[in-house]
């Protein structure tokens, strides 16, 4: 083995023309020469232009289904959405912070003692950075209206016995998308959230397929939605 390789990185896939793609699909339609043959004479890739020969389509592009995105309803991101929940305390548990001089020997923090109720908040915000009122689920049986007091207008209020999204809730909740987002057959939305047990309800998806697109992401892969900042929690 030499003591010095140099790797040679030279391609020349998708070197070729669109004219050469239809010289060689002429060629082929008028049985001047095989497809081994005008493979090699007009420098395409012999399963690229079986590929073409099948699909009768001698134009240079992607022959994969079209991205939901080239949609002109989607362009801008106005109408491209994004669905996810994050939990909030009633309290403030965490220590902050605290500045003090240097070389103190004790600093004084103050918290909350309570460990407070948790509360599920469901946000949904656009690729152009326009919210939706979200949605809050208290862990209650029944939900009250003086729960959402002070609350920013149009949220909706939604009760649980665990304070967690499950598959009624969240039926009501695509109800509070499509009335916010205007959804319609003439002017779709996308929504995009993860694989949790209460997204993928029968009857939501019902329920979504006629009005809207929808996209299933992984967790992992799911852009957090900043309610943080956006809502000031």
């Amino acid at each position: 083995m030499p003591t010095k390789y140099n790797r040679q990185l030279k391609c020349n896939r998708g070197q070729w023309t669109e004219d050469q793609l239809k010289a060689a699909g002429n060629a082929l339609s008028n049985n001047e020469m095989g497809v081994n043959e005008a493979a090699r004479h007009f420098g395409i890739p012999q399963p690229t232009l079986r590929r073409r020969i099948r699909r009768g389509d001698f134009n240079k592009h992607g022959l994969g289904p079209s991205c939901l995105l080239g949609n002109p309803h989607f362009k801008g991101g106005t109408r491209v959405f994004n669905l996810d929940e994050t939990a909030a305390l009633t309290v403030q548990n965490k220590q902050g912070k605290v500045v003090a001089l240097k070389g103190l020997s004790q600093v004084s923090k103050v918290t909350n003692a309570e460990r407070g109720t948790l509360v599920t908040t469901c946000c949904i915000i656009s690729a152009a950075v326009t919210w939706l009122p979200p949605a809050m689920i208290f862990p209650r049986v029944h939900f009250k209206p003086h729960m959402l007091h002070g609350a920013p207008p149009g949220m909706l209020g939604l009760a649980s016995k665990s304070g967690w999204m499950n598959n009624e809730l969240f039926v009501d909740v695509l109800k509070h998308f499509i009335k916010h987002s205007n959804s319609s057959k003439e002017n779709p939305s996308m929504l995009l959230y993860d694989n949790h047990e209460s997204h993928i309800y029968l009857v939501a998806e019902h329920r979504e397929r006629k009005w809207y697109n929808s996209d299933h992401i992984p967790p992992k892969l799911n852009p957090q939605t900043p309610a943080s900042g956006c809502w000031g929690f």
